[in-house]
């Protein structure tokens, strides 16, 4: 299940290939809803990460630098990125980033494999989103228990209410509350 409404994926490509067929590969995900970006440097990258709307950077370079692997791992904080690159840099590359749990393709690729490379970046950001979720509605709760003195069924009847009243998801009141809540200290 998909749980981004829109697909937005980030292109970075030394192959036309990789740009003229993004789109078919997309559809052929299943995916209806989505938008993509084609940057032309990794320096370009840094201003869209960790912006919310952004769940895929793809980025297929002929050679990376130091300088480019940091900049695709270190900086990002919410998207998923698939770095794909040659046969003779792939380990080096792969050793370097793993710990940062970016996925790593090697070229050439063939198309089924790289379908389920994305596949796999997508499913693994949803389960991030997911968990982050839980975890704030779980916050919010403590946080209504020790100030409102609720119960824990109470606390999260108090959001399932506010969020049915409000038409908002629940994780969404939660993060108002733990905002609100910050604020206030």
């Amino acid at each position: 299940m998909e749980l981004s409404k829109v697909l937005n994926v980030v292109v970075l490509s030394d192959y036309d290939s990789l740009k003229n067929n993004i789109n078919s590969y997309l559809k052929v995900l299943g995916y209806t809803n989505y938008n993509y970006t084609f940057v032309d440097d990794i320096k370009d990258i840094i201003n869209l990460f960790n912006r919310d709307e952004f769940v895929l950077f793809i980025i297929n370079k002929v050679h990376y630098t130091k300088t480019d692997l940091d900049i695709l791992t270190k900086n990002n904080l919410k998207s998923e990125v698939i770095l794909i690159s040659g046969e003779s840099e792939y380990m080096d590359i792969f050793k370097y980033v793993y710990k940062f749990g970016t996925l790593v393709a090697k070229r050439p690729l063939a198309v089924n494999t790289f379908l389920e490379i994305i596949k796999l970046s997508i499913y693994k950001y949803n389960k991030r989103i997911s968990n982050n979720n839980r975890e704030i509605v779980y916050i919010a709760k403590v946080l209504l228990i020790n100030s409102l003195r609720m119960s824990e069924n109470e606390a999260h009847k108090f959001l399932e209410r506010q969020s049915m009243d409000l038409g908002l998801p629940i994780n969404e009141i939660a993060k108002d509350i733990v905002n609100k809540n910050l604020m206030m200290e």
